[in-house]
């Protein structure tokens, strides 16, 4: 009888010690899903401010186009156009000759 009360308390006490292990082990997996959401949520935030500043440039950028003056002078730096009573300068730099690089 004394063995068999050891043994039930021995059980007994194992069967705490297991569930407080799984206990532990699924709180573990909690706290590290919380952390995860929090690394992902801290992202998000940066990249919100991002693209919030990518879109108040491309407001501004909007509203200038709307301008002539910002049009004319876009397409003159970006896209090398001239007005139409303008003459358009080319500048070609002259390339050395085979020769010349063959005697330095």
């Amino acid at each position: 009888m004394l063995k068999s009360m050891q043994q039930t308390k021995r059980i007994l006490g194992m069967g705490i010690f297991l569930t407080f292990v799984l206990c532990a082990c699924i709180l573990g997996k909690q706290e590290y899903e919380i952390y995860q959401y929090r690394e992902n949520e801290s992202a998000m935030k940066e990249r919100i401010v991002k693209l919030q500043e990518e879109k108040q440039l491309l407001l501004k950028e909007r509203t200038q186009l709307k301008d002539s003056a910002y049009l004319e002078k876009l397409a003159r730096e970006e896209y090398n156009m001239v007005g139409k009573n303008e003459i358009p300068i080319v500048i070609v730099e002259k390339k050395p000759d085979k020769e010349e690089n063959k005697a330095k």
